[in-house]
């Protein structure tokens, strides 16, 4: 591993977050950690047949399908969204993303985060202008841009929290010194500076798209907390 002058593990440099891997742990493998050298050349297959053939049916279970539209020629992958080849993607060994909690999946929501998500502004009223899988694949009547959420509108895209593999454009840039570390994401070309140091947050009445986060080392494991995040965050 490579160590910064602090002595700390040095993450400088351009990483690929692109991965077939599920965030969470499909049940049939119930508390498997990892994947025989078998299946996982099966998942990675099944990711790339489902995810990037043109036509295909798709099996990859992460996302349930293709992730491109053959019907559509901007999300061709013959002629776009060529990261997994650009980048080099590789099989992973792992079940899942999600390594805490041990059976590598999400817990549930909080009643209080239950009601936040609850309480959310949704889409209404207006034209018809897009079927969105942000809105759970319905059609969206957008009045203006905010109707339709963030993720549809590009405000912001996979810059995090939590920073989450995205569909292609996965490349991550980081930048580290004993001070922070700055972390900028391809897609949307989004950056989040993370302080190491204990300096205070920000107020909280100020909400950020990427929330007020702080960093410190646990030994090798860098661990970041994020506060002042916005509501309509997503």
């Amino acid at each position: 591993m490579p160590r910064a002058a602090d002595g700390h593990p040095d993450f400088s440099g351009y990483w690929n977050q692109l991965t077939f891997t599920p965030m969470e742990r499909p049940a049939k493998f119930g508390g498997r950690e990892f994947l025989t050298k078998e299946e996982m050349e099966q998942v990675f297959k099944s990711g790339v047949r489902g995810s990037y053939d043109p036509g295909s049916a798709g099996s990859d279970d992460r996302y349930g399908g293709e992730l491109f539209n053959p019907d559509s020629a901007d999300y061709d992958a013959t002629t776009y969204g060529l990261s997994p080849w650009q980048n080099g993607v590789k099989a992973n060994p792992r079940t899942s993303l999600v390594v805490d909690p041990p059976d590598g999946r999400i817990p549930p929501l909080t009643p209080e985060a239950k009601a936040r998500l609850a309480a959310r502004t949704a889409p209404g009223g207006g034209f018809p202008y897009v079927v969105d899988d942000h809105h759970g694949g319905a059609t969206v009547h957008a009045d203006n841009a905010r109707d339709l959420g963030q993720g549809t509108s590009c405000v912001t895209q996979s810059g995090g929290p939590p920073l989450t593999p995205p569909e292609y454009n996965a490349g991550v840039f980081i930048a580290q010194n004993a001070d922070d570390i700055v972390i900028e994401t391809e897609t949307g070309s989004e950056f989040r500076v993370i302080p190491l140091t204990a300096r205070p947050h920000v107020g909280a009445n100020i909400h950020q798209w990427h929330g007020d986060s702080r960093g410190h080392w646990e030994g090798d494991t860098l661990v970041v907390e994020t506060t002042n995040m916005r509501p309509d965050h997503t």
